[in-house]
């Protein structure tokens, strides 16, 4: 008992000493070459950071970090820093450091020390790894975001049908947990080029979520993640994983390569078996592409329907505009003006990826937000964690003006997309810039039609302000609790070609 005491206590006194060492060492090049530190927050354990860390749990379990994030650069300005578990965390909303990590010295950051270890169920693919690893998992699954493989409505379509038809006119319901589930279904048979059972689907479903829960906090302990118990983690790790490889079999036995490519869309788990990608590898990649696809445009979609359920003279602005189109196509639904401002309107209010952490896989330097006056450049060193805080930029009011926390779509006439480029990323920027986007938006504008069209108009039953639930993505904790009234004779054959 005593030695293992001693060797406790001798273990923390070298770590206390490294990290002492650490920060002396740090501070000492923080001043070289014009560089200065961000204003630190100040706190109680200057080694370990455990004040924050705890804090920061307890803000997380309660929903409330997104907000504490927020009014912390009101604070201590637009670049602050912390120390959480013995490392340094750089939060900041400056575009120009935005600039920096995502595409100026881009390869200078990283998320595998981030992600690899805490989302282990989905192996290593275009999510969790970097490099040349990375390169190769994205030219895996970039072919499933062509054009002629995204712009397909009719998967959507038979399942939106069902979802109205089960609508009740004038009642509550919960379009996020709707959607979701939508999602789950109509993702998976994207993904997987098969249909779940029901009963497979339901279990998939409660364990992939599980999974996500889980590495959601593994996340957020960093280097402590091995204090969070992991048997049930773990089984449904195994359950997911072990459910994909089911489907990625029978997809296979399903399809062949010759009916694969005349069948109009691709199937990915071809696609891989024709690339002789091993089957754990195949799985790995197919459980990327899913968690890119399956909860994101439906937490997008609710979002924006949080947004119409009080704003009826949006919903009207829509319902007119969607009423010229001859179709309901790719095309024609690129053409709808108000709709692109509302989807751009939700993802800046309520983006899904509110912080886009990096790791400093190298020494590098970011070119402002240090000194008293927050403009020298910021020494930092290999294993910093950096946040670009796109829900806080998002409601920057020296970026969006006075009315910045408030919805106006004609905002996004004022200019161009690319002249706000380092402002608004809502599906990260540079080379690892999300390959879904126009997928996500295309579904999101065809599912809005299809409901301003179906419904007359649609009303808040909750009178709280959204609040993001912050875990691998970020939800509204409150749902979206709406009711929907539906058109007097208006059915789904009313509806224009899909």
């Amino acid at each position: 008992m005593i030695s293992a005491f001693v060797l406790l206590l001798c273990s923390l006194s070298a770590f206390i000493s490294y990290q002492t060492w650490h920060i002396l060492v740090r501070r000492h090049k923080s001043y070289q070459d014009g560089c200065e530190p961000p204003t630190r927050l100040p706190g109680i354990d200057p080694i370990f950071g455990l004040d924050f860390f705890f804090e920061s749990l307890r803000l997380q379990r309660s929903d409330r970090i997104l907000a504490t994030i927020n009014s912390r650069f009101q604070k201590y300005g637009r670049t602050y820093e912390l120390r959480a578990l013995g490392s340094p965390v750089i939060f900041t909303i400056e575009p120009e450091n935005a600039r920096a990590v995502f595409s100026t010295n881009e390869n200078h950051w990283g998320v595998a020390p981030l992600r690899a270890s805490a989302m282990t169920f989905l192996g290593r693919g275009i999510i969790t790894v970097d490099g040349d690893e990375w390169k190769r998992a994205r030219n895996l699954v970039k072919p499933n975001f062509t054009k002629s493989n995204v712009m397909n409505f009719a998967p959507i379509e038979s399942r939106l049908t069902e979802l109205f038809e089960n609508i009740q006119s004038g009642q509550q319901i919960d379009l996020q947990s709707s959607f979701l589930r939508l999602y789950m279904d109509f993702g998976a048979e994207w993904v997987f080029d098969e249909t779940f059972s029901h009963a497979d689907m339901k279990v998939f479903e409660a364990d992939f979520d599980n999974c996500l829960s889980g590495s959601g906090l593994r996340l957020a302990l960093g280097p402590f993640a091995f204090l969070v118990p992991k048997t049930n983690w773990l089984k449904s790790r195994d359950v997911v994983r072990s459910l994909a490889n089911k489907y990625i079999e029978q997809a296979l036995c399903s399809i062949s390569p010759e009916k694969s490519q005349t069948q109009g869309r691709l199937s990915f788990p071809r696609y891989l078996a024709d690339k002789a990608i091993s089957r754990p590898e195949a799985i790995d990649q197919v459980l990327n592409l899913s968690i890119a696809n399956m909860a994101t445009t439906a937490i997008h979609l609710s979002n924006c329907l949080f947004i119409l359920s009080r704003r009826p003279d949006i919903w009207q602005l829509l319902q007119a505009e969607v009423a010229a189109l001859p179709n309901f196509t790719f095309d024609s639904l690129r053409t709808l003006k108000a709709m692109r401002n509302l989807l751009l309107e939700a993802l800046r209010l309520y983006p899904i990826f509110p912080n886009l952490s990096r790791v400093a896989l190298c020494d590098t330097t970011l070119p402002t937000g240090g000194g008293p006056l927050g403009t020298s450049p910021i020494f930092v060193p290999a294993g910093t964690k950096i946040v670009p805080s796109q829900m806080s930029m998002g409601r920057d009011e020296r970026i969006w003006g006075p009315d910045a926390a408030q919805v106006r779509l004609d905002r996004w006439d004022e200019g161009d997309l690319e002249r706000r480029a380092w402002h608004f990323m809502p599906f990260g920027y540079g080379t690892r810039a999300c390959l879904g986007q126009q997928k996500s938006n295309m579904e999101v504008s065809y599912i809005l039609a299809r409901m301003v069209t179906r419904f007359e108009r649609i009303e808040s039953r909750d009178a709280r302000e959204w609040v993001g639930r912050m875990r691998v993505t970020t939800r509204n904790a409150n749902g979206c609790l709406v009711a929907l009234y539906k058109k007097e004779g208006v059915g789904d054959a009313a509806v224009a070609d899909a």
